[in-house]
């Protein structure tokens, strides 16, 4: 579980990254990203250390005037993009990622990200 300055730096990253109102809510992990996690390491893992693994995990459920979307914290800390309406194929990225996974260790990306989903919000 995520300290509650964790939680707030976090936010103050998203904001230093241009997203506007940004609010922070851990919460638990949605199913398509446990589904995701379940299928990607079934041959290699039992469902038991699957499960142990995901203890290892906290996601963040992140509202901005932009849109919302999730953080999943961990040795590699990623965005879930599900349901924005952008795809990390929008973003240039190969086929074979999962489409609704975004690295945080590219700040362009997660910036070009704000910017489709700023120009997703002008179309409706």
């Amino acid at each position: 579980m995520l300290k509650p300055d964790e939680i707030a730096d976090l936010r103050k990253l998203f904001q230093e990254l241009g997203f506007r109102n940004v609010n922070a809510k851990q919460t638990s992990i949605p199913k398509h990203i446990v589904d995701w996690i379940m299928e990607e390491f079934e041959e290699e893992d039992e469902g038991q250390e699957i499960q142990e693994m995901l203890v290892g995990f906290d996601y963040v459920r992140i509202e901005t005037f932009q849109g919302s979307f999730g953080f999943l914290s961990g040795s590699y800390p990623v965005m879930d993009i599900e349901g924005t309406g952008v795809t990390v194929q929008d973003l240039g990225h190969d086929n074979r990622a999962p489409s609704f996974l975004l690295s945080m260790g590219e700040s362009e990306d997660i910036i070009n990200f704000r910017k489709l989903l700023e120009e997703k919000s002008k179309t409706k």
